[in-house]
């Protein structure tokens, strides 16, 4: 006798999202005078809300990017640089995925739909 077929299909999965590394700024203005400390904080609870469909996003916070003027300051940033505890630097430094200006906190639900869906 002929073996059996199973006729329930196979599941497939789908490949894991690329990683992603949120920078958050924490030179002196962001920390202090742009909110830039409850930022972060914000920023990890938001990601674990997301729960599973997030768990590609990571959030560090970072030396001053330069960048006061336009603070709270988050750089998004995908491939090797995604695995780096600091944002890259020098004429060789890929470009971040996504540079948020002026971030806050009632902002990250959106700004992490977005990054979701890029």
């Amino acid at each position: 006798m002929p073996p059996r077929s199973d006729p329930r299909p196979v599941a497939s999965r789908a490949p894991a999202p690329a990683p992603i590394r949120l920078f958050v700024c924490m030179g002196r203005d962001c920390r202090a005078e742009r909110g830039g400390t409850p930022l972060i904080e914000a920023v990890r609870h938001s990601l674990a809300e997301a729960g599973a469909a997030a768990a590609h996003l990571s959030a560090l916070s970072c030396p001053c990017l330069d960048r006061c003027e336009d603070g709270p300051l988050i750089l998004a940033y995908g491939g090797e640089a995604a695995a780096l505890t600091r944002p890259p630097t020098g004429p060789q430094a890929p470009q971040p995925l996504a540079i948020f200006t002026h971030v806050r906190r009632d902002q990250l639900p959106a700004l992490i739909t977005r990054l979701l869906s890029a």
